[in-house]
């Protein structure tokens, strides 16, 4: 994470992490193996207080997903542009699991 500098008011974050595994999403299911997590953003201070998720990627032998949003204040409310991209994997399993965590986190 990396502070804002001299006249742009802007927070950046980068995390990368390799070898990982997400839990199985119900008892008896395999986990899933990721090979390789991105984790790229910036929070514009400046009048726009806009949060950029420039990347977050996740790819695996099961996995291989992208995604970049974006965030900014919109009258009384906020927009959100919003772009994920799921590619081909070795089993359908892995997009389920994606669909399964997506629809866990719905308020």
């Amino acid at each position: 994470m990396a502070a804002p500098t001299g006249m742009t008011r802007v927070w950046t974050t980068h995390l990368e992490s390799r070898d990982a595994q997400i839990g199985p999403e119900r008892p008896g299911a395999n986990p899933v193996a990721i090979e390789s997590i991105v984790f790229d953003a910036r929070f514009l201070l400046e009048t726009t207080s806009q949060f950029i998720l420039d990347s977050f990627a996740a790819r695996g032998p099961t996995v291989d997903v992208a995604v970049k949003a974006e965030t900014a204040p919109d009258g009384e409310g906020a927009s959100l542009k919003l772009n994920i991209d799921a590619g081909p994997s070795a089993t359908r399993r892995s997009h389920s699991s994606v669909a399964a965590i997506h629809q866990s986190r719905r308020p």
